[in-house]
């Protein structure tokens, strides 16, 4: 998670249990990532012409997650294709 200042630059985050989420909003197109068990909620803002991504983003990560792995032993990070562009700022 990316902080302001001298503040934390990323943190990792532990997906067992969490659930994920593609939400469409008039400005953004937002990932979010929920566990109901550890109370807590994470939205990654993304650029509402990246909605192709986030569905592929959604649709891996759900897979992954429902399948009892977590994003980095099920293979390592999501890979973006070459014509997909990068990722959220």
């Amino acid at each position: 998670m990316a902080k302001s200042g001298w503040g934390k630059v990323s943190e990792n985050l532990d997906l067992e249990g969490c659930k994920v989420l593609h939400e469409s909003k008039f400005l953004s197109e937002n990932l979010v990532l929920w566990n109901p068990d550890k109370k807590f909620r994470i939205v990654f803002l993304f650029d509402r012409t990246k909605n192709a991504l986030l569905k592929n983003i959604t649709a891996s990560l759900g897979q992954r997650l429902a399948s009892g792995l977590s994003a980095v032993s099920a293979g390592g990070p999501v890979e973006l294709a070459p014509n997909q562009g990068a990722a959220a700022k």
